[in-house]
């Protein structure tokens, strides 16, 4: 943990250009395509489900415009004539607002105004409308080790220094039964990845597990990749878990703004989904969060330049979801057939950029998600808290795990 080895940092002009999230005031996830776990390469092959997603998207070297966009003026969706998916991650982007750190995002939900140059095809946006938000301040004091302006390796593919495990068979909010190193040996350090369930029979029965960083954050960009392996777990709920896949689909996801007892399984936070179908999904679990919805479908998000208006994600006393607005992860094999059940896809990259609880998600280069604000079940802000990654009842491989920490 600390190092600024591994997966070089993301080149100006490149992917998701972290010149302009270096100054953003929101969050954002993005995905690409990849090679097998074992390899650990960099990412080769573009992402499939839409238009928008370059060779690579940490760096240009295979991408004609040395951008992520495939069509458009200048954005990571090719749907979109400007920004990621029309949230532009130019810091200083023409037009209103976005992720642009010259005008933020105000308490009332609306755009800024931001005055800087237009953006061209490497830009990821000259003219983004990211939608909404709050502009509450992030306190100083953030963990990890940067000094605002570099990136850095949370995770470092040899150990787990910096990080705690616990595990729990009950798939809700419940203190861990499991902890200590017993719960690390659901998590394997291979060949740069983290494994889950490593050595964990197929169709056995297993419990649900998070590795939780020990350090909390508040305004920082955080990355990593994930790809399904082939095992799939039943639970003491339901022990068919195992093989229904219409049920249960492989399932994953990142938790962030962990707050309460961060032991639990699973704690209170918001979740960034990575599940097969619905990878870019918002979960409040046991916690609140304020989100743009769509005109014919509250629960499904759009941004405010699509109809998107305000809403609140009330997982008060449960699991409450908010749907992304499309679904981006990868769904073909190398032979260019469909996936029946997300195995052999490869690797998916994600990106999160959050302040204070305003954020925005992006899935294989497009804006998906946004939350506005998060709170706790008596509606008070939660600002702050550690992240972490799951284990829940399917095997995967993450990497790349890295984090920018700003002021």
């Amino acid at each position: 943990m600390g190092r600024t080895g591994g997966r070089a940092e993301p080149a100006i002009g490149a992917g998701f250009v972290f010149r302009a999230i270096v100054a953003a005031a929101s969050s954002t996830i993005a995905c690409s395509s990849g090679s097998s776990p074992a390899s650990g390469a960099a990412d080769a092959a573009p992402a499939t489900g839409g238009s928008g997603s370059d060779a690579s998207l940490w760096n240009d070297a295979s991408g004609s415009s040395g951008g992520t966009t495939s069509s458009g003026s200048g954005g990571t969706d090719g749907a979109s004539s400007s920004g990621t998916d029309g949230a532009g991650f130019d810091s200083g982007g023409s037009g209103a607002g976005g992720l642009d750190a010259s005008s933020g995002l105000d308490s009332a939900g609306s755009q800024g105004t931001g005055d800087g140059p237009a953006g061209s095809a490497n830009d990821g946006g000259a003219s983004g409308t990211t939608d909404g938000g709050s502009d509450a301040t992030a306190p100083g004091g953030d963990g990890g080790d940067s000094d605002g302006g570099g990136w850095v390796d949370l995770f470092d593919g040899v150990d787990f220094a910096g990080f705690n495990a616990n595990c729990n068979m009950a798939h809700t909010t419940s203190p861990p039964t499991i902890t200590g190193a017993a719960a690390m040996a659901f998590f394997a350090a291979e060949n740069g990845t983290i494994h889950v369930y490593p050595t964990q029979a197929d169709q056995s029965t297993q419990p649900f597990c998070l590795l939780t960083t020990q350090k909390s954050y508040t305004h920082f960009n955080l990355s990593w990749d994930y790809q399904w392996g082939s095992k799939k777990f039943g639970s003491t709920a339901d022990p068919t878990a195992a093989t229904n896949f219409t049920t249960y689909p492989r399932d994953a996801g990142v938790l962030w703004s962990l707050f309460g007892d961060v032991a639990q399984i699973w704690p209170s936070s918001i979740e960034f989904q990575n599940k097969w179908g619905s990878t870019g999904d918002i979960f409040a679990l046991f916690a609140q969060c304020k989100s743009l919805g769509s005109p014919g479908d509250s629960t499904t998000y759009a941004p405010a330049s699509a109809g998107g208006t305000q809403m609140t994600v009330n997982g008060s006393t449960g699991f409450v979801q908010h749907h992304r607005s499309a679904n981006y992860e990868l769904a073909t094999l190398p032979d260019g057939g469909s996936s029946a059940n997300g195995y052999g896809t490869g690797w998916n990259s994600c990106l999160l950029q959050a302040n204070a609880g305003v954020s925005t998600y992006t899935v294989n280069g497009h804006v998906v998600n946004q939350t506005l604000a998060v709170m706790d079940q008596s509606g008070t802000a939660v600002l702050s808290g550690p992240i972490g990654w799951q284990a829940e009842s399917s095997e995967v491989y993450y990497r790349n795990l890295r984090i920018q920490v700003l002021p």
